[in-house]
């Protein structure tokens, strides 16, 4: 069904052509899933936030079986409002480079 046609189809039924208003959605299998994935990752941040992303990213495959990669972790991260702290000084990575 091309657009003209959800319109018309549209002024029948509702006497309108004005944009459907969206109503809440039902949450899908994989939001609830994406939901269990952004508790089980505050949870391992709280418990050690010494953790690098990638140390989170592996646990967290072991509690959930789900492995996600580091960029995505950050960004759950950044959206929990939640930090995890540097491991690797930046004065030691200057010694290192002299």
């Amino acid at each position: 069904m091309n657009f003209i046609e959800k319109l018309l189809k549209q002024h029948r039924e509702t006497g309108s052509i004005a944009p459907k208003v969206w109503t809440e959605q039902t949450p899908t299998e994989r939001m609830t899933e994406q939901l269990t994935v952004l508790a089980v990752l505050k949870q391992l941040v709280e418990a050690n936030n010494d953790a690098t992303l990638d140390e989170l990213r592996y646990q967290l495959e072991q509690k959930t079986g789900v492995l996600i990669g580091r960029s995505t972790v950050d960004k759950m991260l950044k959206k929990l409002n939640l930090t995890v702290k540097n491991t690797t000084p930046l004065a030691y990575l200057y010694e290192i480079s002299l």
